[in-house]
C-alpha cells in the first residue's frame, strides 16, 4: 500500500543518515579519508536523495502530462484544419437563371397565366379549332410539329379572365430543369426540361382572341369559353417552354432537388469563332450556415457561388418583375466563392462546427472535464 512504502522509505532514509554521520566522525578522528569510504558516502548520498525525492517517480508523472497536453492539442489542429465534409444552409438569392435536378416529381406552372407560350420539342399537340372541338395539329406531311406558338393577349378581349391559363408540368424524378430570363427579352423566360426520360405532358386552356402558330401553318379565332388544349412533349429530347407576360408569379414550391447551381453558359461572339463563358446569374442574396453562429453572408451581383453537392428543397421559385426569386434550404458540399482565379472556400472547420453546436460543445466538455477528474484522482491514489 502506499502508506507503508512511505513508512519503510522513512526508516530507511533514518538508517543511511546515521551510517553517513558515523563515517564522518571515523574519518575526522583518524584525519584519512579511504577511497572506498567516500565512494560509500557518496552512494549512500545519493540514495538518501532518492528516498528522500523520487526524481524518476516525478518524471514519470511529468512525462505523462506532457504527452496528454500534446494529444490534446493535436486533435484541436486537425480539428481546426480540417473543414466539414457538408453543411446546411439557408439561401435567398434574386437570379436571372437556376439549373436543378428534381429529386422527386414535381409540378411547375399550377394555374399560371401568360400571353404567350413557344413549346419546342413537341410529339403531339391537341388544340381547339374555331368551333372549340380538340384537333390534332399536323404538319403537311402528317407528322407532329416539333414546335408551336399560342398568343392569347387578354388586352385584345372584353373579358376579364380572357388569355392563357397554364396548367400544371408534371416533371419526373431526376429531370434536369433550367430557369432563365432572355438575354434580349427581360418579360420573357424559358423552361428547359433537359432530355426527359419520359414523356411530359402539359395541358391549359384558352379563352378570347388567340393565334396558334406551327409547322402546320397558323390559325387564329375567339374562343367565347375557355376551351382546354393538350401538349405532349419530350421523351429523349430536350423541352422548351417559352413564356411570355406571365401574371401568376409563382412557378413552383416544396422542390426536392438533388442539385442545384446559378452558373449561366454565355456564348460571346469572338469573331473567327465563338467564347463559352460561365457567369454568375446571382444578382443578390443572402446566405446563412445555420450550424454555424453569426455566419450570414450577403452575396453580391456577379459572386459565383459553388456547391459541389447540394440536396435539399426549393421552398419558393417565383417571378419578381424581371427576377427570379428562390428560396433554398438543404445540407451542400464544396460550398465556395469563386472570383476571378480564386476559389474561396466557405465551409466551417470541424472545431467551429464543433463549438457551435450546442449538443457536441456540452459533449466535449463533459468528457474534459470527466478525464479531468481522472487525472486529479490518480495523482491523489498514487501519493497516498
Amino acid at each position: 500500500m502506499p502508506g507503508d512504502e512511505n513508512r519503510s522509505r522513512a526508516k530507511i532514509v533514518e538508517l543511511l543518515r546515521a551510517r553517513t554521520e558515523k563515517l564522518t566522525r571515523t574519518a575526522a578522528e583518524t584525519e584519512t579519508v579511504p577511497a572506498d569510504a567516500l565512494n560509500e558516502i557518496e552512494a549512500f548520498a545519493k540514495l538518501a536523495e532518492f528516498c528522500r525525492d523520487p526524481t524518476p517517480h516525478k518524471n514519470h508523472n511529468r512525462l505523462w502530462l506532457i504527452c496528454l497536453v500534446a494529444v490534446i492539442a493535436t486533435v484541436i489542429l486537425v480539428l481546426a484544419s480540417s473543414e466539414r465534409p457538408n453543411v446546411l444552409i439557408d439561401l435567398d438569392v434574386k437570379t436571372t437563371s437556376v439549373v436543378f435536378r428534381v429529386d422527386a416529381p414535381t409540378v411547375l406552372l399550377d394555374g399560371a397565366r401568360a400571353t404567350r407560350l413557344g413549346v419546342a420539342g413537341l410529339s403531339s399537340l391537341m388544340f381547339p379549332s374555331p368551333d372549340g372541338l380538340l384537333t390534332p395539329v399536323q404538319t403537311g406531311d402528317g407528322t407532329a410539329p416539333l414546335a408551336a406558338s399560342i398568343e392569347a393577349p387578354p388586352e385584345k378581349s372584353k373579358v376579364k379572365t380572357a388569355g392563357l391559363t397554364l396548367g400544371h408540368v408534371l416533371l419526373p424524378k431526376g429531370a434536369e430543369v433550367q430557369v432563365a430570363r432572355h438575354e434580349d427579352d427581360p418579360g420573357q423566360w424559358r423552361i428547359t426540361i433537359r432530355q426527359p426520360q419520359d414523356a411530359i405532358a402539359l395541358n391549359g386552356t384558352v379563352l378570347g382572341p388567340y393565334l396558334l402558330s406551327s409547322r402546320a401553318g397558323s390559325q387564329g379565332g375567339t374562343l367565347k369559353q375557355g376551351t382546354g388544349f393538350n401538349m405532349a412533349a419530350g421523351s429523349g429530347g430536350d423541352v422548351h417552354l417559352d413564356l411570355t407576360g406571365l401574371v401568376y408569379p409563382r412557378l413552383a414550391s416544396r422542390v426536392q432537388v438533388s442539385s442545384i447551381s446559378f452558373v449561366q453558359t454565355v456564348e460571346v461572339d469572338g469573331g473567327n469563332q465563338s467564347l463559352v463563358l460561365n457567369r454568375s446569374a446571382i444578382r443578390s442574396g443572402k446566405m446563412i450556415l445555420t450550424e454555424v453562429r453569426d455566419s450570414d453572408l450577403e452575396l453580391r451581383a456577379g459572386e459565383m457561388l459553388l456547391m459541389d453537392t447540394a440536396a435539399g428543397e426549393i421552398n419558393e421559385l417565383a417571378l419578381d418583375g424581371d427576377l427570379l426569386v428562390l428560396r433554398f434550404r438543404g445540407r451542400v458540399s464544396g460550398l465556395a466563392i469563386h472570383s476571378g482565379v480564386s476559389r474561396d472556400s466557405l465551409m466551417p472547420s470541424t472545431l467551429t462546427w464543433v463549438n457551435d453546436n450546442r449538443r457536441l460543445w456540452l459533449m466535449w466538455t463533459a468528457g474534459a472535464s470527466a478525464l479531468s477528474t481522472f487525472v486529479l484522482l490518480l495523482r491523489w491514489w498514487k501519493n497516498e
